[in-house]
């Protein structure tokens, strides 16, 4: 079933979908496999590979990069698969129950702040797409762009990131229980949790990330190397090189001197959100320094990422500078493995790029992820 970004539950109507797609849709259950039978110029495999053997042409694939379309990732029978929906379904009605103003509670989830599943009724060969929000905001960012995937084929699953979302009693937004830099193994725990049940739908699995979005997706393609590929759109690993070295300076204080300079960090509001602070269809989350520097600690940890990644970056991006970007580039295979695209500053592209509600030129953006995952091809215009 799919899960609305603007309301709890619904059964929306059948999307259009590939023809792959809708053959795997439309194959009878009673088999006990949810594999659509094979059709001309398709691959199908005794485990219920598929794949379109046109594309095989690609160029990518003489890059190592194997389309999203050819894959690998065995589907699940109809009742495992059904399982896998019901267990993230369970994350929904968490969400939704954290609104619930009905029942009393120190803290309630704003409005708009649930995690978003959308799902189709049986295993698709496309797999699914794990798109993670940016740090302060929310599910909200992809609302519109996770219909689109979902209407392309894919099974699409957008959690609230940890500690996301909360207000006090009053409305009152609070950081509270956001992740600190002494517990970034809380950030692990959901990478790890979210690739593990996003899986499980079958298929490949491809993970898209905005801002500190980015670093969770380039952290779990870090572990989980199975991941067909990623779209990083402003990674939040800072402006330049210096930024690792002030995490190990902060890290390095904290273990071995009497000062806990990340609790102090706590105390300091990161961002008071003026912009989007009390507008309910962009709500942000008030975190603090130190939950900051929790983040942005996930991104400057990841050394090497052998997952296809497909990098975008805009120029005057003060929290995704190219330097940092480059150097994780770099250091991860380069042009040879990786795409990177960067928007120069006449295209005025803001760091919160993913969302029209954010940016009016959010579509086109969009028009390339979706070739992106149908096709692995990459988009290069490097600063």
């Amino acid at each position: 079933m799919a899960i609305n970004p603007n309301r709890p539950l619904f059964q929306p109507a059948q999307p259009a979908q590939t023809e792959v797609a809708k053959a795997a849709v439309n194959t009878s259950t009673n088999t006990g496999s949810s594999v659509a039978p094979a059709k001309k110029g398709q691959l199908i495999g005794e485990t219920g590979l598929i794949g379109d053997q046109s594309s095989l042409n690609s160029a990518s694939v003489l890059k190592g990069n194997l389309p999203a379309m050819l894959s690998f990732a065995p589907l699940p029978d109809q009742a495992r698969y059904e399982q896998a929906v019901a267990k993230l379904e369970q994350r929904i009605a968490a969400d939704l129950a954290l609104q619930d103003r009905s029942v009393k509670r120190s803290l309630y989830l704003r409005p708009n702040y649930q995690s978003l599943l959308l799902t189709h009724p049986q295993p698709s060969p496309k797999g699914a797409v794990i798109m993670l929000h940016g740090y302060t905001a929310g599910p909200w960012q992809y609302a519109e762009s996770a219909e689109r995937i979902y209407k392309s084929g894919y099974q699409v699953f957008v959690p609230r990131l940890p500690g996301h979302g909360f207000v006090k009693p009053d409305g009152v937004p609070t950081g509270e229980k956001m992740v600190d830099p002494w517990n970034t193994e809380e950030y692990e725990r959901f990478v790890d949790e979210t690739f593990a049940e996003a899986a499980a739908l079958g298929g490949p699995v491809q993970v898209i990330g905005l801002s500190g979005g980015s670093n969770l997706a380039l952290r779990m393609a870090e572990k989980y190397p199975q991941i067909k590929g990623v779209v990083a759109m402003a990674p939040y690993i800072g402006p330049d090189n210096r930024v690792p070295v002030v995490n190990r300076v902060v890290d390095a204080v904290a273990r071995y001197t009497p000062i806990d300079l990340p609790r102090a960090l706590d105390f300091i509001p990161y961002n008071k959100n003026e912009r989007f602070g009390n507008n309910p269809e962009m709500p942000h989350t008030q975190g603090s320094l130190g939950n900051a520097q929790a983040m942005l600690s996930m991104g400057t940890k990841v050394r090497k990422v052998d997952v296809p990644v497909q990098f975008m970056t805009t120029e005057g991006d003060q929290l995704s500078g190219t330097d940092a970007v480059q150097k994780l580039y770099d250091r991860s295979g380069g042009g040879a493995k990786h795409g990177w695209y960067h928007f120069p500053a006449a295209e005025k592209v803001p760091h919160a790029m993913a969302s029209p509600r954010q940016y009016d030129g959010a579509d086109a953006l969009w028009d390339k992820v979706l070739e992106t995952l149908d096709t692995g091809v990459q988009h290069n215009r490097q600063p």
